[in-house]
């Protein structure tokens, strides 16, 4: 199980982190605390909005289980702690994510 599920999360913690830098920048920042900076002013200077929590819960959790964007992809400092992920959940919100970038990056690039 371990085989399957480091990739996965990798790639979802990673896909967050480049859905991030496509809206608001930050091309060698690994930091989703930053880049969730960044992402929060974009959001509030481009719609006046403020980050859904389900958004900021879903990057505080990558970053917390993966700080340095490096604990997945080579498993060679896993969390001490164990994880408890339902990988069909995790799809499900990382595809709301995806569709929540995507409109973001339209409108910005529309204007």
């Amino acid at each position: 199980e371990r085989e399957l599920f480091l990739p996965a999360i990798y790639n979802y913690r990673h896909a967050t982190e480049l859905y991030i830098k496509a809206v608001s920048g930050g091309d060698k920042i690994h930091d989703l605390n930053i880049l969730k900076q960044r992402l929060s002013k974009t959001l509030k200077e481009n719609f006046n909005a403020v980050m859904p929590t389900w958004f900021s819960n879903i990057i505080d959790a990558f970053h917390f289980a993966d700080p340095s964007g490096s604990t997945f992809r080579y498993a060679d400092s896993l969390p001490n702690e164990e994880l408890y992920v339902d990988l069909n959940h995790v799809k499900i919100i990382m595809n709301w994510m995806a569709e929540s970038f995507e409109i973001i990056r339209k409108e910005i690039e529309s204007r």
